[in-house]
């Protein structure tokens, strides 16, 4: 994630931004000496500021946050994925530990269904071959014992 501290200026910032493997980022997280979040800056104001300005002065309040224990489900519902490709994740402290972005979340759910999905109909290759086996099994049982002649009873005097 873009963490940087408060204290940076923008050209410094844009240094380590430019180092970042990340094509996707659209903003960076402005943190304090402890790491607890104070704000965010889109990427389009430190290209247009002073590269002596400080990062905690063009910071601005994070429209949104998302707790580091909050339910997957309840992630996905809300609001702010509206306006947002990236959420800022806190733990109790308020301290950032990450960054969730909204492809990522979709590709979690997509998972997580499919785990489910799988867990309710088994559809790996060796649980078809298993039922087909088991079929066949079965279908071969009635088929010769079709082939039996019939039961006849026979009585206790009968013999």
């Amino acid at each position: 994630i873009a963490a940087i501290p408060a204290t940076a200026n923008v050209a410094a910032v844009l240094d380590q931004v430019r180092a970042m493997p990340d094509a996707g980022l659209e903003q960076v997280f402005v943190v304090d000496g402890a790491q607890h979040l104070q704000g965010c800056i889109g990427l389009h104001l430190l290209l247009k500021a002073d590269p002596r300005a400080l990062a905690g002065s063009l910071a601005r309040p994070a429209a949104a946050t998302l707790a580091a224990m909050m339910p997957l489900s309840s992630v996905r519902g809300s609001a702010h994925w509206e306006r947002a490709q990236s959420l800022p994740v806190l733990d109790r402290e308020q301290r950032l530990i990450g960054v969730l972005r909204r492809a990522s979340l979709t590709r979690a759910q997509r998972t997580r269904t499919r785990a489910t999905d799988h867990a309710l109909h088994p559809a790996s290759l060796t649980g078809t071959l298993a039922g087909s086996y088991w079929g066949l099994v079965a279908g071969l049982s009635s088929a010769t014992l079709s082939l039996l002649p019939p039961i006849k009873r026979v009585a206790p005097d009968d013999a």
